[in-house]
């Protein structure tokens, strides 16, 4: 079974740590660095925009994290250290928080905003995206912004992320009545 390992690099500089670790190595690395789209305002336009989704960290996958692979990542400009348990020891992502990352990057590493709707109490109801199952973690609504902030528990700390979306507009029951009432005016006619 192949395991995935925490990473901290420089905040800001995740990107030219991967492009160093592919210039500066041969090694085939399988580093992931979860990011996400937001949208974002300035001086009334709207643009979108590319981060991650954890600041500072990546994530290694590897069934074999040998001291040599480890030595190879120490070296690249921008690492701080891996993460480990209270004893020093290398310490493996849980299932738990492997799903997490897994739920965060569905179409590939970028998790893109989340079709929603609002239903009639104002409460969110997503239909598609990575906040799929999410619905009892969201603490936040921006509606200006288009953000929505959830709370994650990933690797025993508490994580606030937000997240864009796009609103699927109501069809008023007006709107739906139509297509049936011109269904049977056709089909009554000779």
């Amino acid at each position: 079974m192949i395991d995935c390992y925490v990473l901290q690099v420089a905040t800001g500089k995740e990107d030219l740590y991967l492009r160093h670790l592919r210039r500066d190595t041969e090694h085939d690395f399988k580093l992931i660095l979860p990011k996400r789209e937001l949208t974002l305002r300035r001086k009334g336009k709207y643009f979108k925009s590319i981060k991650p989704v954890f600041p500072g960290y990546l994530f290694w996958e590897t069934n074999d994290p040998d001291p040599d692979s480890r030595w190879l990542l120490r070296k690249i400009p921008g690492f701080i250290r891996f993460m480990k348990d209270e004893n020093g020891t290398l310490l493996p992502l849980r299932e738990f928080d492997r799903e997490i990352i897994s739920t965060l990057t569905v179409d590939g590493e970028i998790a893109g905003p989340s079709t929603i709707i609002f239903d009639k109490n104002n409460r969110v109801k997503v239909l598609k995206g990575p906040l799929m199952g999410q619905e009892g973690r969201i603490i936040k609504v921006d509606r200006r912004k288009r953000r929505i902030t959830v709370a994650i528990e990933f690797a025993d700390k508490r994580f606030k992320i937000d997240l864009a979306y796009q609103e699927v507009e109501k069809q008023s029951a007006h709107t739906n009545a139509e297509p049936h009432a011109q269904k049977r005016m056709t089909s009554q006619a000779p």
